[in-house]
């Protein structure tokens, strides 16, 4: 008989048993697509999905998952939107590539041949060291290359995100090449450039502060504000108003507010009165020390500020002066050429406005000087990027290069008006993409009209808001100039001076204009006041002018490859630093000690940076020429406008004169030497001029010839001259040949010889450094440097 079966049910079964759950790696899947919002409005996606494509490795997915997750970590942390997505955007540029050599970017060999010694971003680099001057001349697809700081930058995130990844190692760095700053130095503005920008820069600070304190002071409101702009030739006064409860640009911030106007202004006044860097100057504090100090030589009191603030980038504290009076007021402060009258005054009203609008019920004692104000009057962190787009706005300056650019624009002109469409360019990882897109109806008029307006622009500096037609030109004079002559609709006359071979642009203009608000009343309409505006804006037969002074151009110049700093000028804290240190250089250092002072930095980084050698003495040359010139124009002599000039600037000797006197001869080891010697060399000329007098009487006069002692001397001068460099060295190799021959001065010379050759090689120009050494290796050395001049070091007077 079988068994019968048994129930599954038994009381082991029934008996309760844990829930095991099983073993599954879960991902948050939200994390692979984020959403940012950048400092510029717009919304980019950041897909994660692109990292694992057709790959379906687990090590990938991992990989990829740890980078999204480290992202949103910093999301939640409240990190840069902007700095996350050039982060994100870089490591996509290095996946692609990896991908499309076939190298695993989760690899040190995808690694190396990205950022190896021969990798990519080594080629790239070496692509932008000769880039083409704008971006325009460059054909659809050409690579523009990195300069030498975005190559750091993009290496620093791409080994972030590995570091994320869990897969970068220290050890792959070993021997990859280090992307320094770039070796050419920052481009100092042109001295009208920098003139204007000085004068508006001061105007917004002050007319905006004065009334700022006032109303403050007073308990007053604001309804709006009116900033002062410019100060025309004519006594016309250029100012714009200023909104008070206008809509926030970014965030919280309205950074076309009076407060935020005269903040950025006097960001970029204090960059020139100090030369600070960006990070010192926004991090300074209150409270700010006014001092006195008594200038024994002039027996005065000389009123000045000193302002110190943490230098992060070299752990040291600098220190600015702003001062009354020109002068050397302590043996670490120096003289310099920019004009500081009213370096006093600015710091007292920025003190003042500071002080009184910062938020807080209970000042802090080292409360910032420079922040911005919200929509909600309450502190937020002084934004530079944004604070200076809308600065550049209002400012509205051109570059003295806007006429380069008058063929190119003509023909974006001429490309929109006969075919409705335009050219458009932009730069995208390095790679120049240009499109042709077409012009909508609506943007028709308005981008022929911005575009005319940047051809005229270019060509003249007068007015160009209201110009009526008709134009009239005159004939062509023996120059190639027509004179072109209008009314403005106030019913002043204008004119300007153009070559004729931009009067058919002027035709072509005309002819559209007047197809939009033609100056002769319609007959449907006889009573109909028209308004024949050269540059119209608004609908047909119904056009009219821009409010502000200018013309807003600088999204269709963007548009169209003509960036910030070609046409518009840009304002930046390293062009002013460096147009301070070609303004202040000394002939005599090279311009070290001068702008070293100045600008608070190392020796190194300034002459990375900063000094520029002979094209910046001849620029300083140049602009002083032209004020003397100017100053003669207006009935001075010649001494009599040198002297102007002189107490204008508050300096001793013209940048020329200084020039000319280092053109003098000089000795025969090729430095130039007033006689007058001091340190070492003096109390050896002391003993030979005793000697002399032994020999000739008390009236025998030498000069010094103590030459290997020049290095510690202060009367001697290098010349940037390739024969006085040739002399030197010269020189320097006779010593070292000397040393052979003297055993017991052996080390003495040598130790001379490699001064020497230190100083020469620290202080003059590589061009005319190499120009003498090739001089030395064809024609020898300078022929009073022989034997006989070798043998006379023997008889010298040593340790009199």
């Amino acid at each position: 008989m079988s068994e019968f079966r048994k129930s599954p049910l038994t009381r082991n079964a029934l008996a309760e048993a844990p829930i095991k759950l099983r073993e599954n790696d879960l991902s948050d899947i939200g994390l692979m697509t984020q959403h940012l919002k950048l400092s510029d409005k717009t919304t980019p996606t950041l897909d994660f999905w692109k990292f694992i494509g057709g790959n379906k490795s687990p090590a990938r997915r991992m990989n990829t998952y740890r980078i999204a997750n480290a992202v949103k970590q910093k999301l939640d942390d409240k990190g840069s939107h902007d700095t996350i997505y050039n982060g994100y955007s870089s490591f996509v540029v290095y996946f692609d590539y990896c991908e499309c050599k076939g190298k695993e970017p989760f690899s040190l060999t995808g690694y190396r041949s990205y950022l190896g010694r021969n990798g990519e971003l080594v080629r790239l680099v070496n692509l932008a060291r000769t880039p083409l001057d704008y971006l325009y001349l460059y054909k659809n697809g050409d690579e523009v290359g990195l300069n030498s700081s975005s190559a750091s930058y993009r290496a620093g995130y791409i080994r972030q995100y590995l570091t994320a990844a869990g897969m970068y190692e220290p050890l792959w760095d070993r021997d990859l090449p280090k992307f320094e700053s770039n070796p050419n130095p920052t481009k100092a503005y042109r001295q009208n450039e920098y003139k204007i920008l000085l004068r508006r820069l001061q105007f917004v600070f002050f007319s905006l502060s004065s009334q700022l304190i006032a109303a403050k002071n007073n308990g007053e409101g604001l309804p709006h504000v009116s900033v002062v702009i410019d100060e025309l030739d004519n006594g016309e006064v250029l100012s714009v108003e200023l909104g008070i409860n206008n809509k926030a640009n970014i965030g919280e911030v309205i950074y076309q507010s009076p407060f935020n106007m005269a903040m950025i202004s006097a960001f970029y006044l204090f960059c020139h009165y100090s030369n600070f860097n960006s990070s010192s100057i926004v991090d300074l504090c209150h409270p700010i020390e006014f001092d006195s100090h008594r200038d024994k030589k002039l027996n005065r009191t000389t009123r000045f500020a000193n302002i110190k603030a943490w230098k992060s980038r070299s752990k040291k504290v600098v220190e600015g002066t702003f001062s009354e009076e020109p002068g050397k007021l302590e043996e670490n402060i120096t003289t310099i050429e920019i004009d500081k009258r009213d370096g006093l005054a600015f710091i007292h009203a920025l003190n003042e406005l500071s002080t009184l609008y910062y938020p807080s019920s209970k000042q802090e004692h080292h409360s910032p000087l420079f922040f911005n104000l919200g929509v909600d009057r309450q502190f937020k962190n002084f934004n530079l990027r944004q604070s200076t787009s809308n600065l550049i706005k209002i400012l509205n300056i051109y570059s003295d290069k806007k006429i380069l650019h008058t063929d190119y624009l003509i023909e974006r002109f001429r490309e929109v008006l006969h075919t409705k469409e335009l050219t458009e360019m932009f730069e995208r990882d390095g790679i120049v993409v240009k499109k042709v897109n077409k012009v909508g109806p609506r943007e028709y008029r308005r981008t022929l009209t911005r575009l005319a307006y940047a051809v005229i622009r270019s060509l003249t500096n007068i007015e160009l808001k209201g110009m009526y037609m008709p134009l009239s030109y005159s004939k062509v004079n023996d120059k190639g100039s027509v004179k072109v002559s209008f009314k403005y609709n106030n019913g002043k006359q204008g004119s300007f001076n153009i070559q004729n071979l931009f009067v058919s642009f002027f035709y072509e203009l005309e002819s559209y204009s007047r197809g939009v608000n033609d100056y002769v009343p319609a007959k449907n309409h006889p009573n109909q006041k028209l308004s024949p505006f050269l540059l119209p804006l608004g609908k047909r037969n119904n056009t009219y002018q821009w409010k502000e002074e200018e013309l807003y151009i600088r999204p269709i110049l963007k548009k169209i490859g003509i960036y910030l700093g070609d046409y518009l000028l840009d304002i930046n804290a390293m062009r002013i630093r460096a147009t301070a240190s070609n303004n202040n250089i000394n002939p005599d250092d090279g311009g070290l000690e001068v702008a070293t002072s100045l600008l608070q930095n190392t020796v190194e980084t300034l002459q990375k940076h900063y000094v520029d050698g002979e094209p910046t003495q001849n620029q300083v040359i140049a602009n002083q020429a032209i004020e003397v010139l100017e100053e003669i124009t207006k009935g001075a002599s010649l001494e009599e406008a040198k002297s102007i000039v002189m107490n204008s600037r508050n300096i001793d000797v013209l940048e020329y004169d200084e020039w000319k006197a280092l053109r003098q001869p000089t000795n025969i080891n090729g430095i130039l030497c007033d006689g007058k010697p001091s340190g070492k060399a003096k109390k050896e000329h002391r003993a030979s001029q005793k000697a002399s007098e032994s020999i000739l009487g008390q009236n025998a006069e030498i000069s010094c010839y103590q030459y290997d002692m020049c290095t510690g001397c202060n009367s001697a001068k290098l010349v940037d001259d390739v024969n006085s460099v040739y002399k030197l060295l010269s020189y320097v190799e006779l010593l070292e040949e000397s040393s052979s021959s003297f055993p017991e001065r052996q080390l003495e010379l040598s130790e001379k010889a490699e001064e020497l050759l230190l100083l020469a090689e620290t202080n003059i120009s590589d061009s005319v450094f190499e120009m003498a050494e090739d001089k030395l290796a064809i024609e020898g050395r300078y022929f009073l440097h022989n034997s006989n001049y070798l043998n006379s070091m023997e008889t010298v007077i040593y340790n009199a």
